[in-house]
């Protein structure tokens, strides 16, 4: 759908998608922030940091690091008082997406016809390092983490947002819409006809 629109509306679209992720960054780290504290604060300031350096390491060594590095900013950010979802905007925001660079691709090409040539556990890994070295961060895990992604966590972030609560109570029972209430079963025997009988179980 996309390919049809108009060059203009495609670049309006593109830059309303980008400038809405610092935006919102920015109002929910101002407007859902309460009691500051600082030295939790500075850990996660201090593991973002981190995180930025981690660019100019291999990408095969990258991966654990940035999860302990995220998962540490996130847990400062909690403390901090600072609403934690910053955390995963900020790290999403510093991902690199780019197109495969030509020197890239043509170094994977020469890795795989290597392997063609002298079929060796050793170079089948460093053919397979090179393809994913040409891809971007970004990329990469965007194919990694869709099905993940797609139906686990935006689904759960839409039901989120629909105000559904989703806890333990959820899954053991029926909604309390659904469930007869306690306000309006009798609660003494005079309330009660002598034909009366008590109400059944609800069936949905």
């Amino acid at each position: 759908m996309s390919r049809r629109l108009p060059g203009r509306i495609r670049t309006f679209l593109l830059t309303l998608f980008v400038v809405d992720d610092p935006v919102a960054l920015l109002v929910i780290a101002t407007f859902y922030s309460h009691d500051i504290r600082p030295v939790p604060l500075a850990i996660a300031s201090a593991s973002f940091a981190a995180t930025l350096a981690t660019r100019t390491l291999p990408v095969r060594r990258r991966g654990g690091l940035v999860i302990a590095l995220g998962t540490t900013m996130w847990a400062g950010l909690m403390g901090s008082g600072v609403d934690p979802v910053v955390a995963g905007l900020a790290i999403g925001l510093v991902t690199s997406a780019y197109a495969p660079l030509r020197s890239e691709l043509e170094r994977a090409t020469d890795l795989v016809r290597l392997f063609r040539e002298q079929p060796s556990p050793h170079r089948a890994r460093s053919a397979v390092v090179g393809l994913v070295s040409a891809l971007s961060n970004n990329g990469g895990l965007q194919h990694r983490y869709r099905v993940w992604t797609t139906y686990g966590i935006v689904s759960l972030f839409a039901l989120a947002n629909g105000g559904i609560t989703m806890n333990a109570g959820l899954l053991r029972g029926p909604p309390a819409l659904l469930a007869p209430s306690a306000s309006s079963s009798p609660t003494s025997s005079e309330s009660r006809s002598p034909s009366s009988s008590p109400p059944g179980p609800l069936r949905i």
